[in-house]
C-alpha cells in the first residue's frame, strides 16, 4: 500500500509554501487555513499570505494562523506582477502549493499523499487533486466539481496506475487548484502569469509530467451564488482585456495522455449551451439548471462589456494568426 511507503520515507519529506493570495477573504480564510495546520504532514509548511488590501478581518485570521503576510496594496492573483509571482518569488522551499483563500482541502493526508510522487519519482513535475464538494457547496460549485471529477478521471485512466496515483507523461489540459508543482520547475519558467500561461509554458519545456491523485481532495467555495459568478466574470474579462498580451496560446495540440485541448469557436460554445439545456430535461437535475446558467454568464458579459470581449476575441484570434503563419 502507498500508505506504509509514505511511513518508509518520512524522513525525507521537505518543506512545502502555500501560496495563497487575499482580497476580504474573511468568509472562508479560517476553512481554508485551518484545513493546512490539521495536515498530518511530516515536513514544515510555511504559509504565504499576499494581500491585496483587505478591510475586513482576513489578515486578523492570517495572524492568528501564523502565516506570513504580505501587504500589497491594489495587487491581482495574476499578472506578471500578481501575488502568485510574488509570494513565490519571496518563498523558498522546493515544492509550492498554489491554493486560492476559498480553498479547503479535505483529507489531513492530502499534502502528505501530494508530495510523495515527488519522492518516489524524481522526473515528475506536478501533483495534481480532484475538486470535491462539502454541505455548504452550492449547486454551482457542485456542478464544477463534477466538470472537473470528470476531466481529471478521464486523464488519469490514460496514464500508469501507481499506488493511488496515476502518472501521466503530458499533463496539457490546465491546472486546476490545490496543484503541487517544483521550485526548480518554476525558476526555469520565471513566471505565474496565469494557471494557464504557467502550464503551457510547462509544456513547451517537457516539464508536464504528473501524478494525478485521486485520493486528495480540496473542496472550493468560490460560486456562492449566480451574482457573484457575474461580478467575478465581469472583473476577469476587464483585467484580462487589458493584458491579453499575457497569455501564451501555444499549440497543445499533438500526442499527449490527455483528451485533446479543442479550440473554443462560436459554433462550440452555443453547442455546449444546448447540451446543458437539453441535459436540463435528460436528467431533471438542479445542477444542470446550475450548468446550463452558468453557460449563458459569458453572452450575459458579453452584453455588458462588449469593447473587452472583443479585445479578448479579437487578441486571440490576432495571436493565433501570427502564430500559425509563423
Amino acid at each position: 500500500m502507498q500508505s506504509e511507503n509514505v511511513d518508509q520515507v518520512i524522513q525525507n519529506f521537505p518543506s512545502v509554501d502555500v501560496i495563497m493570495p487575499t482580497l476580504n477573504s474573511a468568509r472562508t480564510l479560517e476553512m481554508a487555513l485551518e484545513s493546512i495546520i490539521k495536515q498530518d504532514y511530516p515536513g514544515e509548511i510555511h504559509i504565504y499570505i499576499i494581500d491585496g488590501g483587505s478591510s475586513d478581518t482576513t489578515i486578523d485570521i492570517a495572524k492568528r494562523y501564523g502565516a506570513h503576510i504580505i501587504l500589497q496594496e491594489g495587487i491581482h492573483m495574476h499578472g506578471k506582477d500578481g501575488a502568485y509571482n510574488l509570494g513565490i518569488k519571496r518563498s523558498n522551499s522546493p515544492y509550492i502549493l498554489r491554493m486560492d483563500s476559498d480553498n479547503v482541502l479535505v483529507e489531513e493526508s492530502f499534502l502528505k499523499n501530494m508530495i510523495y510522487p515527488f519522492i518516489e519519482d524524481s522526473s515528475i513535475n506536478l501533483s495534481v487533486s480532484l475538486s470535491t464538494t462539502g454541505p455548504n457547496s452550492t449547486c454551482y460549485e457542485r456542478f464544477g466539481s463534477m466538470l472537473d471529477q470528470k476531466q481529471l478521471i478521464e486523464i488519469a485512466m490514460k496514464g500508469i496506475k501507481h499506488g493511488n496515483y496515476y502518472i501521466v507523461n503530458d499533463m496539457t489540459i490546465g491546472m486546476n487548484n490545490c496543484t503541487v508543482f517544483r521550485r526548480r520547475d518554476y525558476e526555469v519558467i520565471g513566471n505565474f502569469v496565469s494557471d494557464i500561461s504557467f502550464f503551457t509554458a510547462l509544456r513547451k519545456k517537457g516539464l508536464s509530467k504528473a501524478a494525478i491523485n485521486l485520493e486528495c481532495h480540496y473542496i472550493h467555495y468560490g460560486v456562492p451564488s449566480y451574482l457573484g459568478v457575474l461580478k467575478k466574470m465581469n472583473k476577469r474579462v476587464k483585467r484580462v482585456s487589458r493584458i491579453i498580451e499575457d497569455y501564451d496560446l501555444s499549440n497543445l495540440n499533438g500526442t499527449s495522455d490527455s483528451p485533446p485541448n479543442q479550440p473554443i469557436t462560436i459554433k462550440s460554445y452555443f453547442r455546449a449551451i444546448i447540451l446543458n439545456f437539453i441535459d436540463i430535461f435528460r436528467h431533471g437535475k438542479k445542477i444542470y439548471l446550475c450548468g446550463f446558467l452558468l453557460a449563458l454568464v459569458p453572452i450575459i458579459v458579453a452584453l455588458m462589456h462588449p469593447i473587452s470581449m472583443s479585445k479578448i476575441y479579437f487578441g486571440y484570434l490576432r495571436k493565433l494568426a501570427f502564430k500559425e503563419g509563423k
